[in-house]
């Protein structure tokens, strides 16, 4: 049974230190109920089957990638959340992304709730309160995302709205995929601009870069070439 953080970091620092099958399968038996419910908090209009895909996805890509954790840089239980939610939002893509699907990873959605969906008592009111918040959350994300001034907006959509893959993208308009994928950035910060996010949201020089790129462009009209 999971008991607390403590306990499944105790569990991960055991399979990354023998990567043994068995302390692997004592690690799923008491994190599988809390990754489902965790899953069922963020994306509560995903279907049963996506999010038991992702789940299984999930658990596999913690025994195969078990290798790049490293203790120095987080803790075991902060490295799982990050492939779990990732492995949800494949998922999603997969199975071409739906409107009453769609959230858009924000700095501030996610890391800071964390414990609160993992270890969190039952309360039915709070999470009925916090259901209607993520719902609001994700139709605003999806008005802006349909409707994103940029220069690359239509590889964003095209990427969420019609699950295009990297590849496809990449054939579709002539673009290498290192291309693609720094346009994708851009926009996706034109994105989270639009929601809220600034400079002191982010560490990384590149990200502050696309940040002032959209002050710049909203100062000056943010006027947005046709593709």
């Amino acid at each position: 049974m999971l008991q607390n953080k403590e306990h499944i970091n105790e569990l991960g620092m055991r399979f990354y230190e023998t990567r043994g099958n068995k302390e692997f399968d004592e690690f799923y038996k008491s994190y599988y109920y809390a990754a489902a419910r965790t899953v069922s908090k963020l994306f509560p209009n995903v279907t049963f089957a996506n999010r038991k895909s992702a789940l299984d996805n999930f658990f596999i890509q913690v025994f195969e990638k078990i290798y790049q954790f490293d203790p120095s840089k987080g803790t075991f239980l902060n490295w799982i959340y990050s492939i779990l939610i990732n492995s949800v939002l494949t998922s999603i893509r997969a199975n071409h992304l739906k409107k009453e699907n769609f959230i858009i990873p924000l700095d501030l959605s996610y890391s800071a709730n964390q414990e609160d969906f993992f270890y969190r008592a039952s309360d039915k009111a709070k999470e009925e309160e916090e259901e209607e918040e993520y719902r609001e959350i994700r139709e605003k994300c999806w008005d802006k995302l349909l409707n994103l001034n940029h220069p690359h907006a239509y590889l964003l959509q095209d990427f969420y709205v019609k699950g295009s893959s990297l590849k496809e993208l990449s054939e579709t308009y002539k673009a290498n995929l290192n291309t693609i994928k720094t346009r994708l950035r851009a926009a996706m910060f034109q994105l989270k601009y639009d929601m809220g996010i600034r400079e002191n949201h982010v560490k990384k020089q590149g990200d502050k870069n696309n940040l002032r790129y959209c002050a710049y462009r909203e100062k000056h009209g943010r006027k947005c070439k046709s593709k």
